[in-house]
């Protein structure tokens, strides 16, 4: 039954969240903007899906933190070195943020986690 609760929270609420950003990214209803604004506020419009990349990368780092005790900590702190290393060039290369600010302190942000 947890197993249940996991496979849904973990990955049911951020695809009914991807689910509803896609539906309501081109939207001119200013209810629904104002609902889902708190997801898609400060990215690019073609970004819309961002939030759910930040969902999925804390969720990466959760399941190394916790499911790879078992095979020790030099490949969880190799993991978690990945992930965040993997996480820094996606930014890099796509950069979703409409700010230029947001963007060095989100950079700067993960770049903490490598030192």
């Amino acid at each position: 039954m947890g197993i249940i609760g996991v496979i849904v929270y973990c990955v049911g609420a951020p695809g009914f969240l991807l689910l509803l950003l896609y539906k309501y990214r081109d939207t001119a209803n200013p209810y629904v903007e104002m609902v889902l604004q708190f997801f898609f506020d400060g990215f690019k419009p073609q970004k819309y899906y961002w939030e759910i990349t930040i969902l999925f990368r804390k969720l990466l780092l959760s399941v190394i933190i916790i499911g790879a005790r078992a095979a020790g900590s030099l490949v969880q702190i190799y993991s978690f070195l990945l992930v965040i290393q993997v996480s820094l060039l996606v930014h890099i290369v796509f950069r979703p943020y409409t700010s230029v600010t947001i963007t060095i302190l989100i950079f700067f942000y993960n770049l903490n986690f490598l030192f």
